[in-house]
């Protein structure tokens, strides 16, 4: 709508891959818990040779924003959540990102930083799909035991 209201749509002309990109990237971070940035960091490097250290700062930009939005959803809504998994996965979140930042990401040189970052995509997905596929798993409501 703004596109059609502020006729801006030649800037489609150079920036439509990105268009494309995001529009299916948010199609995945709907679908799974995997957020828009995931699929926007491969396509950024290896796709239209972006700098992989732009890229991450864009995909964790996206990811925050998607994410972001997610979580206001959930508390507005009055969802059901697992407050120790929460934590669990935040205090994990954070750590993991300090490290990787300061120190692996240091580490790394461009291509490597490409080629882990799609295998630990791919491996996501096809473990997410392995599982959703799996009729007789368990599934628990809750962290039990603590």
């Amino acid at each position: 709508m703004l596109m059609a209201w502020g006729d801006r749509w030649h800037l489609f002309n150079t920036g439509w891959g990105m268009s494309v990109t995001m529009a299916f990237g948010s199609f995945i971070a709907g679908s799974t818990s995997e957020g828009g940035g995931a699929i926007a960091f491969p396509v950024m490097t290896l796709l239209f040779e972006i700098e992989p250290a732009v890229a991450r700062d864009v995909a964790l930009m996206i990811q925050s924003v998607g994410m972001g939005a997610a979580t206001l959803t959930i508390v507005l809504r009055g969802s059901t959540v697992e407050r120790l998994a929460i934590l669990f996965a935040s205090i994990g979140g954070a750590i993991g990102v300090i490290i990787g930042i300061e120190q692996v990401a240091l580490l790394l040189a461009a291509a490597p930083t490409k080629m882990f970052f799609v295998a630990l995509w791919l491996s996501f997905g096809v473990a997410l799909l392995w599982m959703n596929r799996w009729k007789g798993r368990v599934s628990f409501e809750c962290i039990e035991g603590l």
